[in-house]
């Protein structure tokens, strides 16, 4: 026994789509105008209005807290801080000299020419008596009649604790001056270390001047006592 199937029901009647054409001027209810009103700018506004004051002020500190950092954070990016400068190095004192930075050893004169000829060599050795090397600048004495002529010539540079044999090259230039000061002589140094400088005055020797005497005598035979 066979059925026909039936027609399935229409459910409601659905007429042609009419396309509706908004207005140009109809407001978008997502834009807040800048007087606060429109849907979302009136949901906005009573929903602060319904805070209650305790949470409004929580509300604005809050606000006011983050665009805070948010400005020392883009401060901070655009102007960095400095790296800071390195300490100064550390410079020591210099260290004193001692008493006799340059022993100066009296080894005997010789090769005197003769009477009359004013010409003479002495033979000294320079000791650097320091912590440091030294440099012996000048090597001269008080008498402006006798001229001095070391060698090896000055400026001359001492390692510590070196022992340096020098010739002085010894010319009387005028008899009367050189020998005023015959019994009294000394040498004179200029001597330069660390970035200073320093005069000392130094008799080489008992020896030396007795016999520095006795050769301006023989060199300078006219001149009284």
């Amino acid at each position: 026994m066979g059925s026909n199937p039936e027609s399935p029901e229409r459910i409601g009647q659905v007429g042609p789509i009419e396309l509706t054409a908004f207005s140009d001027t109809t407001p978008d209810p997502t834009v807040i105008s800048q007087s606060g009103h429109g849907p979302v700018g009136e949901h906005l506004t009573g929903w602060w209005q319904r805070l209650s004051p305790r949470r409004r002020r929580a509300g604005v500190l809050m606000a006011a807290a983050t665009a805070l950092g948010l400005l020392t954070t883009t401060l901070a990016s655009s102007h960095p801080q400095p790296e800071p400068a390195a300490p100064p190095p550390t410079v020591l004192p210099p260290q004193p000299l001692p008493a006799n930075p340059v022993l100066v050893s009296y080894r005997g004169i010789t090769g005197a020419v003769g009477p009359g000829e004013r010409r003479f060599t002495m033979l000294l050795t320079l000791t650097d008596n320091g912590s440091t090397p030294m440099t012996v600048l000048q090597i001269a004495q008080p008498s402006v009649g006798l001229a001095l002529a070391p060698d090896p010539p000055t400026p001359i540079a001492l390692r510590v604790g070196q022992q340096l044999p020098v010739r002085v090259a010894a010319t009387i230039e005028d008899c009367s001056t050189a020998s005023t000061f015959g019994m009294l002589s000394y040498l004179s140094l200029i001597i330069g270390t660390a970035g200073t400088t320093r005069f000392e005055n130094t008799v080489p020797g008992p020896a030396y001047p007795a016999e520095l005497n006795q050769q301006i005598q023989d060199d300078c035979p006219n001149l009284a006592g």
